[in-house]
């Protein structure tokens, strides 16, 4: 039973990996990889390394629109680098990958992104002021 299930594909795997080819996403920060994977099967909150290192996709900490560095997931024919992900036919700001491929993948799920917007400015006390 143990070699039958050691030669057995991950469906959740598979289907994961369907999901990022179909909506082109390149690059998913950790804080928002248990969600998406949680999408097609509840697992343990470590089991996203693994899923992604079976993908072939490698973990590494970046920076990207003026914050602090985060852990995130990138696809290996992507090379990040200094805010961009660079690719043989297009170079894109992480910021707006973010924004333009995995927000919508993430919305799709039901699971949204509001605070990855490129130039948000900081909330003023005078912005709670309901007149």
């Amino acid at each position: 039973m143990k070699e039958i299930s050691a030669l057995a594909p991950d469906v959740v795997e598979e289907m994961l990996e369907e999901f990022l080819r179909e909506h082109n996403v390149r690059f998913v920060p950790v804080r928002y990889a248990n969600k998406l994977l949680e999408h097609f099967a509840r697992r343990n909150p470590n089991a996203s390394k693994y899923t992604f290192d079976n993908l072939g996709w490698k973990k590494k900490k970046f920076a990207w629109g003026g914050k602090g560095p985060a852990y995130a997931y990138y696809h290996p024919e992507v090379q990040p680098e200094r805010g961009m992900l660079n690719n043989g036919h297009y170079r894109q700001t992480i910021e707006s990958h973010i924004n333009e491929r995995l927000k919508i993948a993430m919305d799709e799920i039901g699971f949204g992104i509001t605070h990855e917007q490129p130039h948000q400015k900081a909330k003023e006390a005078s912005d709670d002021i309901p007149f």
